[in-house]
């Protein structure tokens, strides 16, 4: 945490990672107090790092499961962004793990659907550089061959 202080990285990244080593070690109070603060100070930035999954996965070894539920609710919908494969997977993995040791349904999230993203500047012509690149490579073979 002093590095993080240090290089100005966001604090609730390390303080999320630390609750979960004193989550398991069964020191509750301290686990639930350095979360909280993660918690509170990243709803302040524009954050790098949502802590709702680490949130999730303490409150569920510290035994506090409407909290856990909350979290992991809130950590899935954040993982999803806009469905897979544009998900945060890692996230979304531990989150499904605390939904299902909680015994909670995943909740319904839309799928990725194209059509809504806007085009990628130049994405057509740069898919045509690769096609003529790639006619390119084929004659060149057929030539050697």
């Amino acid at each position: 945490m002093t590095l993080a202080r240090k290089s100005r990285s966001p604090l609730s990244l390390c303080q999320g990672l630390m609750a979960r080593i004193l989550a398991r070690k069964g020191q509750s109070e301290e686990a639930r107090a350095l979360i909280d603060h993660a918690l509170e100070s990243s709803r302040h930035w524009s954050p790098i790092y949502w802590p709702d999954c680490d949130g999730a996965e303490v409150f569920l070894e510290i035994g506090e499961r409407d909290r856990a539920r909350d979290l992991a609710v809130s950590a899935y919908e954040l993982a999803w962004g806009d469905g897979p494969p544009f998900s945060s997977w890692d996230e979304l993995r531990r989150a499904r793990v605390v939904l299902e040791e909680l015994g909670i349904p995943e909740p319904e999230a839309p799928p990725f659907d194209p059509e809504r993203v806007e085009p990628i500047p130049f994405a057509e012509g740069v898919r045509k550089v690769i096609e003529e690149l790639q006619a390119q490579e084929r004659r060149s073979s057929e030539d050697v061959g």
